[in-house]
């Protein structure tokens, strides 16, 4: 991306696109803001090299992506979305976490607990960039969380590959049979991907705590990063925000995605643009140098 040069505190450069009036009416709220929330989706860690799954890279193997991150899916075909997860996770471990994790785990790490961000997500890259726990909500887990499908076993493991059969190496001509697959070390049954599938409920703790945060008092800031925030629960969470007095930003290259979060209001903002180089040019403003 082109960068065209500011004349602010330290002539930071501001991707070309990306408007200086606007910029500057969001610096003076951020400045302000005591209490921000933040969603995130795969346009975070679309420039880590990570696929979205509304965008072109939703197809694997001529399979669509979400139609292989079902309960059913796994009933129907375990091999085939063991395969597919298999992918996410060599992709996850090769992946290197971009700017815009790095800018929002430093934001999160300054602000303590009046900052949270609400996490799409399953490839751990704002958590290896050194984003606080307590100040993050994953809300579909973990690529690299496995669970048993018939006991209590669950466990996070960075082991690659689980098992030979899920290897990048194994030959495509090779067949797979359940055999292969990773079963439970306690009752031999089959395990599955830890993830939260379409379909299956989000974790009662994490959105008690979601809920709990929001609630509590007046939030200042939204911002609403990589996601069109599709799903009623994270609707609900960026309306009750708003609901509060939060004014919103939103910080992706499609204007679609601007409508699907309910419009922008007086007072908002649209950043279009990657991420990665967007964000910390926004939240620049609001982080104390020196903390890496």
């Amino acid at each position: 991306m082109d960068f065209q040069r500011v004349e602010q505190d330290n002539h930071h450069l501001v991707p070309a696109g990306i408007s200086i009036e606007d910029l500057s009416t969001f610096t003076t709220h951020l400045k302000a803001s005591r209490r921000i929330l933040a969603i995130c989706g795969a346009g975070l860690s679309a420039s880590s090299g990570m696929a979205t799954f509304r965008g072109a890279g939703g197809i694997w193997r001529t399979h669509s992506a979400k139609d292989l991150s079902t309960p059913e899916a796994f009933k129907r075909d375990p091999v085939l979305v063991w395969q597919f997860h298999a992918e996410l996770r060599r992709a996850s471990l090769a992946a290197v976490p971009n700017n815009g994790h790095t800018a929002l785990a430093k934001l999160g790490r300054e602000r303590g607990e009046d900052f949270l961000t609400i996490m799409l997500n399953i490839d751990g890259l704002s958590e290896r960039a050194g984003h606080p726990l307590d100040a993050l909500s994953v809300l579909h887990g973990s690529i690299f969380d496995i669970r048993c499908v018939n006991c209590d076993f669950e466990e996070t493991t960075f082991q690659e590959p689980l098992v030979p059969a899920l290897s990048a190496t194994w030959a495509a001509d090779r067949p797979t049979t359940l055999r292969d697959l990773p079963h439970c070390p306690d009752c031999h049954a089959l395990l599955r991907p830890g993830v939260i599938w379409f379909g299956e409920c989000l974790s009662d703790d994490i959105m008690d705590r979601i809920e709990h945060w929001i609630s509590s008092e007046a939030v200042d800031l939204l911002l609403v990063v990589g996601t069109t925030a599709a799903l009623s629960s994270i609707t609900g969470y960026s309306n009750d925000a708003r609901d509060t007095g939060a004014r919103m930003a939103v910080i992706n290259p499609d204007l679609e995605a601007v409508e699907a979060v309910g419009g922008l209001d007086n007072g908002d903002w649209w950043f279009g643009g990657d991420a990665a180089e967007v964000l910390p040019c926004l939240l620049w403003p609001a982080l104390r140098a020196g903390d890496g």
